[in-house]
């Protein structure tokens, strides 16, 4: 597929290798060109000349390894230097609905959390492959060392969950480790946003029985309760059973 690349001025241009191009619209705000090439060491198989295969079959889902651009428009100036992202990529109806949403909190409520508790998101763009839909979100790409403190593990998972209850949002899937990617630098991104909902939490207040004996609120919401005694003060030491080592599953 290699529509007019004037009616995508502000879209995506991804590459499969140096003659398989796709171009896709942003479903998202957007002022730029990119330019997505991706490559094969973390793909789902690559074909006989080392291209990663592409995944166009109704219901697939993939995240690829890529390397992004961005520019004024194609062949313009360029205005993002090069980086390392996820992409993203589903096919069908029944993925694009959960993408799309998972975008819409990306795009809104996580916004503040960009870089620091979640990836940095540069947007959502969908066209049509065949006779199906499909969506791509790129986002920053999220690999470090394992934190091997185990205790500095489960405060900074504790937090980010906190921080994205404060920013209205309900991952659905908090208490699984592998949601956790550790960075270089020493923190976490929770990522795996598609089953993840907006969310008024009742009570973004972390409590157990805590060292200062404070009581737990009236109210709490059922997700901070779940993720305190999976990663808290109770947790007894449980997260030294745990690997820490993440695979391209947990962006699911």
């Amino acid at each position: 597929m290699k529509p007019n690349q004037t009616a995508y001025q502000y879209g995506l241009e991804v590459s499969f290798g140096p003659t398989t191009k796709y171009h896709f619209s942003p479903a998202t705000p957007s002022s730029t060109w990119t330019e997505v090439a991706v490559v094969d060491d973390t793909a789902p198989g690559v074909t006989l000349d080392g291209t990663p295969l592409v995944s166009n079959y109704d219901g697939a889902h993939s995240i690829y390894r890529a390397y992004m651009e961005r520019y004024e428009s194609p062949g313009g100036r360029r205005v993002l230097g090069l980086r390392e992202v996820a992409l993203k990529w589903v096919v069908g109806a029944d993925r694009m609905a959960g993408v799309k949403r998972e975008a819409s909190l990306y795009d809104k409520q996580l916004r503040p959390l960009h870089g620091t508790v979640v990836p940095t998101f540069y947007g959502l763009y969908t066209g049509i492959i065949g006779d199906v839909e499909v969506g791509c979100i790129v986002l920053e790409w999220c690999a470090g060392a394992p934190v091997k403190d185990v205790f500095e593990l489960n405060r900074q998972r504790m937090l980010a969950g906190l921080a994205i209850h404060n920013a209205g949002v309900r991952h659905g899937q908090i208490i699984d480790p592998a949601h956790y990617i550790p960075m270089d630098d020493g923190t976490l991104r929770i990522v795996g946003f598609s089953s993840a909902k907006a969310h008024n939490c009742i009570s973004t207040v972390l409590l157990s029985k805590d060292m200062n004996g404070d009581q737990k609120p009236r109210q709490d919401c059922s997700e901070l309760a779940a993720l305190e005694s999976r990663f808290g003060v109770q947790s007894d030491r449980l997260a030294t059973q745990l690997n820490a080592n993440v695979s391209l599953v947990h962006w699911q």
